[in-house]
């Protein structure tokens, strides 16, 4: 018989002094009651003392010697029987997500025991390993986001609409075993209409951006206003007249900070990240555009403003009015 017939599938460590032994000399050593190895083992108390009168005890049949008083544990290192938990794996990947989500249980007699109970002579371990098995599932609907829009937006584009599906997830890991769509998503689409999107950069401005609003207004026209996150704390109320008048707040970073695409990463995280927040903090909204100065962009830009969840807008016309600024009036 093998280790583990022997251990009912309880796994043993094989000691390295054992080597190749071959199975019908293991059984005659069985038969004797102890293998060479487990008898020089059991001579040695666990503390290295020299040990005292030995008893026979048994793992799962397997008999070995172990000193008087010795505790489970002791039966169970002297066997080479380790006890193995159950896992709790996940629902696709089947990555454990708990090791012992179903201890191992030691049993004498068919009643409970601990590793440090003490055995006495007679006594035999039962080891029932614990059973792995895969999170529950549950089904979930989900949102099925539209294909992306390009990465920067040189002229005007319908987004597109999310789809809906549903999918069936591991509870605790949400890894999907299966899907399906109940309604596709709508891919973006280039707007073709004869239409122009009104954008203006770097204010807001105590003189001209009122004049621009009052405009707009009489012409019942919106409009996209990049702005720039020290003119915003400098002047609150305009943006919040913007938010109100039903136009779109643009970040536009907080320093009007040209040749990002020069600079390193994490500046232009900083500056994406404080015209945000200074908008938000001005007007209570969260910007859901990015435009960059001077129109200059890199991958790290452009990457920097997705994480942000803000699109990247750039324009198809530059009427360079900024050339060209009367006197206030």
């Amino acid at each position: 018989m093998t280790e583990q017939g022997l251990l009912g599938g309880a796994r043993l460590a094989r000691p390295a002094a054992m080597g190749r032994i071959s199975s019908s000399r293991r059984r005659r050593w069985a038969a004797r009651g102890l293998t060479p190895v487990l008898a020089a083992l059991a001579l040695v108390a666990a503390d290295g003392r020299e040990a005292g009168p030995l008893v026979s005890v048994a793992v799962h049949g397997y008999p070995v010697r172990v000193e008087a008083h010795a505790t489970v544990r002791h039966a169970l290192a002297a066997a080479g029987a380790t006890p193995r938990d159950g896992r709790l794996l996940s629902a696709a990947t089947r990555t454990v997500l708990d090791p012992h989500a179903d201890p191992a249980r030691l049993e004498i007699d068919g009643r409970p025991v601990a590793p440090g109970d003490e055995m006495v002579a007679g006594d035999d371990v039962t080891i029932i390993d614990g059973v792995d098995r895969v999170e529950a599932l549950e089904l979930r609907r989900i949102e099925l986001p539209p294909p992306a829009l390009p990465a920067v937006e040189r002229q005007l584009w319908r987004p597109g609409q999310a789809g809906l599906g549903e999918a069936v997830v591991g509870v605790l890991s949400g890894e999907a075993v299966s899907r399906r769509t109940l309604q596709p998503p709508v891919p973006p689409a280039a707007v073709v209409d004869p239409l122009v999107a009104l954008t203006f950069d770097d204010g807001p401005h105590p003189t001209w951006t009122p004049m621009v609003l009052d405009i707009l207004r009489d012409e019942q026209v919106p409009a996209t206003f990049c702005v720039v996150g020290e003119l915003v704390r400098r002047h609150p109320a305009l943006v919040r007249r913007i938010r109100d008048e039903g136009h779109v707040l643009c970040n536009h970073t907080e320093h009007h900070a040209t040749h990002l695409d020069r600079r390193p990463r994490a500046e232009v995280e900083a500056e994406v990240a404080a015209g945000s927040e200074t908008i938000r903090a001005s007007a209570g909204v969260q910007p859901l555009l990015y435009r960059p100065p001077g129109g200059l962009v890199s991958p790290d830009v452009v990457a920097v403003a997705h994480a942000a969840g803000q699109r990247v807008l750039h324009w198809t016309v530059d009427p360079q009015d900024y050339r060209f600024v009367p006197p206030p009036p």
